[in-house]
């Protein structure tokens, strides 16, 4: 933005103002020079007129006086002030071309050299002195010239003209440096208004970036004790500025480092306790020196942060705290068992468990992410009850808690604080308004016997929750060497798995189902098996569950499933074949469809197909497992519920999902021999399943006198030892051939 100079009446007062310093001194040399002449031409001049002259003089500097009195006190506007300037300076003028008219002609010629020199003299000292006010300078000038010149004239001198050039050309001369000093001046005068008004300006805004800016201004000796403080700078301490005089504001090792370094800071964050508070301050600054380059002290700006740094400090609490239940999160967790690794806490006797939610996965499909993070909300609030406040509980991750016991704990207090808090778990709990029975696996370790590291700890405490995810629901495994041993083996052949089915290490077995009423094989059971190029045959108890938690279940389930048809194209057309699904393959989306292609593929008869899922594998409010076993059942497939007893909602499924048959669990079948009322309990599961319009199979049957009270109840079907292990399909027609099984 331009800024504007000077208006002409300023300019006018600060041209005056100048002239009327020097007056004083004008008026002593002027009158000095009078008395000078009077003595220098006392002889020449007749007396009584140098008196008059040296009268008027006199007179007229008491005018000078009174004027130079006046304007002092005068507020009067300058132009009024020059008017009276310009009328004395033409008398001055007049007075000294008065004595000019009195000397000249009567003073010998080397006495008018000595006159002309002075007249030429006072032409330059009078003008110049006026030069800041160039109107009354000039004034000066021209009356002065004139009357020199008409002296000159009167005192008929040889050769006057050239005394007349002579004036006239340096009055000529004067008046031109008065007008360029005059200018100069004049220019002076702008720019000094100027710097004047930015000066102004500067402090304005100045003034008005402190009333309003978040920041403020502070000055400290060399001990970093303030000695000047912004108005805003108070204000934003709420300390009125002599309270703060002296007061350390660079205080803590920080602030004693940079005044032992004596250079420049920025946004060095300190805290100041003010009045009954705290308050965080930003403050940038540099050192102030003297002319030797010694520090002096301090000088900068500061700014109240308290805002941004308590956001700072609940960003930082929450990046360390589980935002759903309050608890530590895995990255503090960890950050604590490293603290304690390097305090050396490891090295005596603690407690580690990880407790892990069953299924917790199909909980937040099944019934919303709302149900379950207030589910998990209940479980930590669970923890807390029952847990001493000695435990730290934190939550690792989703459905994952962490239990730190106190140091010096025995191992036999926190076994039996983990078997409380099992017991504790187990009991429903109440969500959004509904009863829920969730399911739990806890695994535990102890540093230091199992563990020296953090990590060794968290592997070790892992691995003996993995083992209790693999025993079922509700488990509680504590770690030993023999689970890092079996661990590593479960690795090596999960690695092995992956290769097996293209090796062609995998095969299938069948296993016949017997009709117990007829004695006539109806189907076969499909059972892969696994033969190791180093172990030899592998249980499927150890390779399938390796298979789920890989979703190579997904691959291996469709292998048997083609391998089993295909075989069974081979077969008579009664007889079935049944191959057992996943629970992971019923929540993938595309099993009824490749399942379909499969078939489609062989040209396979899919009411010949058989699929077997256990109630393990259900979950009843998951609507994929729904929807693909409607669409299986859809394309003619038979659905049989297997192992049918060993869970804890069988009944509720047979009312969700469309099964065509039950296979009763061999732990129904193996006491009918030695207890009395289990031929009852048998009973009442077939009329069951009767009533249900349901078939019924039986498995693990070894002897007559089973399948005889199996037929006695009405079971359907039988399957078992007594009948055919699982053989080669390269046995299938001899048992098919055979006339009673």
């Amino acid at each position: 933005m331009a800024l504007s100079g000077p208006s002409e009446p300023r300019l006018q007062e600060a041209r005056f103002q100048a002239l009327l310093k020097l007056l004083p001194a004008v008026l002593f040399f002027s009158f000095a020079d009078a008395l000078f002449l009077i003595a220098y031409f006392w002889s020449e001049v007749d007396h009584s007129l140098l008196l008059a002259w040296l009268g008027l003089m006199l007179v007229h500097s008491v005018f000078w006086t009174l004027f130079v009195h006046r304007c002092r006190r005068s507020e009067k506007p300058s132009s009024h002030k020059g008017r009276w300037m310009n009328g004395l300076s033409v008398s001055e003028a007049c007075l000294f071309s008065l004595f000019l008219f009195l000397a000249f002609p009567v003073v010998p010629s080397e006495m008018a050299v000595l006159l002309t020199a002075f007249a030429t003299g006072l032409l330059a000292a009078g003008s110049l002195s006026k030069m800041s006010m160039p109107v009354p300078a000039l004034v000066f000038l021209t009356a002065m010239t004139i009357g020199g010149g008409a002296a000159v004239v009167e005192a008929r001198l040889p050769s006057p003209w050239i005394v007349e050039i002579f004036l006239a050309t340096f009055a000529v001369a004067l008046g031109s440096l008065v007008l360029s000093m005059s200018k100069v001046f004049d220019a002076r005068v702008k720019a000094e208004e100027e710097l004047d008004r930015q000066k102004t300006l500067v402090s304005h805004l100045l003034q008005d970036f402190q009333e309003s800016a978040s920041e403020g201004l502070w000055e400290t000796d060399i001990e970093g004790r303030l000695t000047a403080v912004s108005a805003r700078l108070a204000q934003l301490l709420g300390t009125p500025p002599e309270a703060l005089a002296s007061r350390r504001f660079l205080p803590g090792p920080e602030g004693d480092a940079i005044l032992a370094a004596g250079v420049p800071f920025r946004n060095l964050t300190v805290a100041l306790e003010i009045g009954d508070g705290h308050r965080w301050w930003a403050l940038t600054g540099k050192p102030l020196k003297d002319p030797q380059g010694r520090i002096t002290g301090w000088r900068g700006v500061g700014s109240d942060i308290t805002g941004s740094r308590l956001q700072e400090l609940e960003l930082i609490r929450l990046s360390r705290q589980d935002g759903l239940t309050g608890m530590l999160n895995r990255q503090s967790f960890r950050s604590l068992l490293d603290e304690l690794s390097t305090a050396g806490a490891l090295s005596r006797p603690r407690g580690l468990a990880l407790v892990d939610l069953v299924d917790f996965k199909d909980v937040n499909e099944s019934r919303g992410h709302a149900f379950g993070d207030a589910l998990l909300v209940a479980v930590a609030l669970r923890l807390r009850q029952v847990l001493p406040e000695s435990v730290l509980v934190a939550r690792l991750d989703g459905d994952e808690f962490a239990l730190l016991f106190p140091l010096d704990g025995s191992v036999k207090d926190t076994k039996k604080a983990v078997d409380r808090l099992l017991e504790a778990l187990k009991v429903p709990f109440t969500v959004l308004g509904n009863r829920f029975a969730a399911g739990f696996r806890i695994g535990a370790s102890f540093a230091p016997q199992d563990a020296s590291t953090p990590e060794q700890w968290l592997r070790s405490a892992d691995l003996a929750l993995r083992t209790a995810k693999s025993r079922g629901r509700n488990q509680l495994v504590f770690f030993t060497p023999d689970l890092m041993t079996a661990f590593r083996r479960r690795k090596t052949l999960r690695d092995d798995l992956k290769e097996a089915i293209g090796e062609g290490e995998l095969w299938v077995a069948f296993q016949p189902l017997v009709d117990l009423s007829r004695n006539k094989i109806t189907g076969f059971e499909a059972l892969v098996r696994w033969n190791h190029p180093e172990e030899g045959a592998v249980p499927p108890s150890d390779f399938i569950p390796l298979a789920e938690e890989s979703e190579l279940i997904l691959t291996l389930g469709l292998w048997v499933l083609e391998a089993a048809c295909r075989e069974a194209l081979g077969w008579p057309e009664d007889v079935a074949v049944s191959v057992n699904v996943s629970g992971v393959q019923l929540r993938v989306d595309s099993l009824a469809e490749d399942v379909h292609q499969v078939l489609a593929r062989l040209d396979f008869d899919p009411r010949r197909l058989v699929l077997e899922v256990t109630e393990s594998a259900l979950v009843k409010d998951n609507p994929t497992v729904g929807q693909n076993l409607a669409a299986l059942k859809a394309q003619g497939i038979r659905l049989a519920l297997d192992d049918f007893g060993t869970g804890y909602s069988a009944l509720s499924y047979l009312q969700s999902f469309p099964f065509d048959k039950l296979k009763i669990d061999q732990s129904f079948v193996s006491p009918l021999s030695s207890r009395r009322n289990s031929p009852a309990l048998l009973g009442s599961i077939v009329s069951l399943a009767r009533t249900l319009g349901l078939s019924t199979t039986a498995e693990g049957i070894e002897n007559d006198a089973q399948r005889a009270a199996l037929r006695s109840v009405g079971c359907d079907e039988g399957q078992g030892y007594l009948f055919s292990p699982p053989v080669p399909a390269s046995q299938i027609p001899a048992l098919l051939g055979a006339v009673h099984v």
